[in-house]
């Protein structure tokens, strides 16, 4: 009788023993000064739209911090950004921007899940800005809506005292669920202040487990993206290269930091998964000289993009 129970005991430790230990992603600790995407977090200015640099001289209360933004605008409003909180090192400050109320101006971070499992989902948001900003946070898997709030600052959510996940709409049972490999948990921010210079910010914590499987079976992450130009600055010419994670239509284009486009150095119908390499003699699509300064060049395929920062020196 107990040799029995004793024999059920230790399989039972011995299955415990081998089952797959949970993958543990955090924003926080994967958070990236060099490359974006990294790894299965991508964070957006607009949907579908990356950061085009990491800014390493963001004022941000009044510390100069590493940040993934957009390039500076001569316009007044504040350029979205990511990046680390000097005052806690537990949390990401996003900073959004803003031209009315309509709800359209969305910055987000994504997680694409690169097996199949079960996720557990944790988090908080609180207030970073204190001059009557309101901010709204959503978490979506795919295209349902998990939980969200608003936040006012000042208000009652603070670092002490944040909004975590499970007190939103969706309830703490909504932030277990089960996943494919290749679908996305998006968190995301929508500025809803009024006026061309008033951003909102927050600060963010967001942490995924996923079960299931096991670091070792996790496949490698496939993402399009653009890796430093060659020289930069440069003058006359610079080269490009990229990889282009999935087959299918891709562009790379050139832009000024107003957003217009100046020069296209590639366009296909049917890229193939792979290298890519383009060159920029500093003109534009009508062949005239470009003038000297910075530029944003833009890899644009299927699922995905990347851009990166250029610096004309005539």
């Amino acid at each position: 009788m107990f040799g029995r129970s004793f024999l059920v005991a230790g399989l039972l430790l011995l299955l415990a023993g081998t089952a797959p230990a949970a993958v543990e992603f955090d924003l926080t600790d994967d958070f990236s000064t060099a490359t974006n995407p990294f790894g299965p977090w991508v964070l957006w200015r607009a949907p579908g739209q990356p950061f085009p640099i990491c800014q390493a001289d963001y004022l941000q209360n009044g510390q100069h911090v590493r940040a993934w933004a957009d390039e500076p605008f001569a316009l007044p409003m504040h350029v979205p950004v990511w990046g680390p909180a000097p005052a806690d090192g537990d949390y990401i400050w996003a900073h959004g921007a803003e031209f009315d109320r309509t709800g359209t101006n969305v910055t987000s971070a994504v997680w694409t899940s690169p097996a199949a499992g079960t996720v557990t989902m944790r988090g908080a948001v609180c207030e970073g800005a204190r001059w009557g900003r309101w901010m709204r946070w959503q978490l979506w898997h795919e295209q349902t809506l998990l939980t969200g709030g608003d936040i006012c600052s000042p208000g009652t959510y603070t670092s002490d005292h944040p909004w975590d996940f499970a007190a939103g709409s969706g309830g703490g049972a909504a932030l277990v669920l089960a996943v494919q490999s290749g679908e996305r948990i998006e968190l995301r921010l929508t500025s809803l202040s009024e006026g061309g210079n008033l951003g909102e910010s927050l600060l963010v914590r967001w942490h995924l487990s996923l079960g299931g499987t096991s670091p070792a079976a996790l496949p490698t992450v496939a993402v399009t993206r653009l890796l430093p130009p060659a020289p930069n600055p440069f003058n006359p010419r610079t080269t490009l290269t990229g990889e282009v994670a999935h087959g299918g239509p891709a562009t790379l284009a050139v832009f000024d930091l107003a957003g217009r486009l100046v020069r296209t150095l590639l366009t296909t119908a049917n890229a193939d998964p792979g290298p890519l390499v383009a060159e920029w003699d500093g003109r534009d699509d009508a062949g005239r000289a470009c003038p000297s300064g910075r530029y944003v060049a833009r890899l644009t395929c299927v699922g995905g993009g990347d851009a990166v920062g250029l610096t004309l020196a005539r």
